[in-house]
């Protein structure tokens, strides 16, 4: 039981207290409709009448209570020079009634502070913290932040749709494993700039106008102590990416031709689930949903195949028949890499995919 976001700008914003309130009519709230079926969407615009009472840059925060059960969902968007327009889509699980929509302004966008908990041990003075932030879309954006001698940072005026990630770490600290403390003004308190309610139905049917009615929204009054509460977010603890034996591997044993595919990578040297495969065939089609185990009831020889396609074998770089992997045991294997049909391996390849093996050798037995 939802709604769901058609123009999702949704976001978080600064905790700045404000000493005074303005009127409710400074902001101007349209919405498209006030009955609505379930599956419609509800289209607002809000503009800040007087824009001299905020700043270029603020958060429209938008309150919606159900008033039988009060229920309440809460959603955030940009207020960029006093105006926001958005959409919400009306969940098909959302009860019939009536619903209160809150539309209230705050200061600021959304913003980060924190401070780097660990012990640094480097011998100079640390002086600031890198974080690599990335979006849902998969974009990112890499940045510094100044510690102070606290190491404590500030991170500011985020804008971003939906969710995002955020990576830190020290420069020239090794390992790096930060154990970070993040503050946001997330649900902080605040005392909001400019506040207006617009109430809706939800019925069954427009046509019905006995459903319609709002008898239940003459009592009713938003109170903003919604807003005064404060949350902290739980310590978070970053942990480093350290080298692993197989990466070495790989530098010394998979060249150039066998890089870069659109692979499913099987780790033999520091995991020991590969060894312990009590056959080698089946075990590979628990990895990849296409790779498919074909027997052959003449020969009564088995074989791998990908989208019903023979899959090419390769064992270290050499490619050979599929009796070569009858003789091979788990446990002898330093890693697998599964390249999926359509990433062809020089000219003899087939189109049905690809099994590398690299077999353990030297230090890696």
């Amino acid at each position: 039981m939802k709604w769901k976001i058609l123009i999702l700008l949704t976001f978080v914003c600064n905790t700045s207290i404000l000493l005074a309130q303005t009127p409710s009519d400074a902001i101007d709230i349209h919405v498209n409709k006030e009955t609505f079926l379930r599956g419609d969407s509800l289209y607002f615009e809000a503009t800040v009448l007087n824009k001299q009472l905020i700043p270029k840059i603020a958060t429209l925060h938008l309150n919606i209570v159900e008033l039988a059960t009060k229920r309440e969902w809460d959603f955030r968007y940009p207020l960029v020079n006093g105006y926001v327009a958005a959409a919400l889509y009306m969940d098909s699980a959302l009860k019939t009634g009536n619903y209160a929509c809150n539309f209230v302004v705050q200061n600021g966008f959304f913003n980060l502070k924190g401070q780097v908990e660990t012990e640094l041990t480097s011998k100079k003075k640390q002086k600031v913290v890198t974080y690599l932030f990335i979006l849902k879309n998969k974009e990112s954006v890499a940045d510094v932040a100044q510690l102070d001698q606290n190491n404590q940072f500030k991170i500011g005026n985020l804008l971003f749709q939906d969710t995002a990630n955020i990576i830190f770490s020290i420069p020239g600290v090794q390992p790096n494993d930060l154990k970070i403390t993040i503050q946001t003004p997330l649900d902080s308190a605040f005392s909001p700039i400019h506040t207006k309610t617009r109430f809706i139905s939800i019925v069954e049917d427009t046509l019905k106008t006995e459903v319609a009615s709002m008898k239940d929204t003459v009592g009713y009054h938003f109170e903003d102590k919604a807003f005064d509460k404060r949350t902290t977010l739980q310590t978070v603890i970053v942990q480093g990416k350290t080298k692993k034996r197989l990466d070495d591997f790989k530098t010394e044993n998979v060249s150039a031709l066998f890089n870069g595919f659109d692979d499913i990578e099987i780790d033999g040297i520091d995991n020991d689930e590969l060894s312990k495969a009590a056959d080698l065939l089946d075990y590979l089609t628990t990895k990849s949903a296409g790779l498919r185990v074909v027997f052959d009831g003449e020969t009564g020889t088995r074989s791998l195949s990908w989208r019903k396609k023979r899959a090419d074998i390769y064992i270290d770089e050499v490619k050979l028949d599929e009796d070569a992997l009858f003789g091979i045991h788990p446990a002898d294997i330093a890693l697998i890499k599964l390249v999926r049909p359509g990433n062809p391996i020089g000219l003899s390849s087939g189109d049905g995919g690809a099994v590398l093996i690299y077999l353990k050798s030297g230090e890696y037995m």
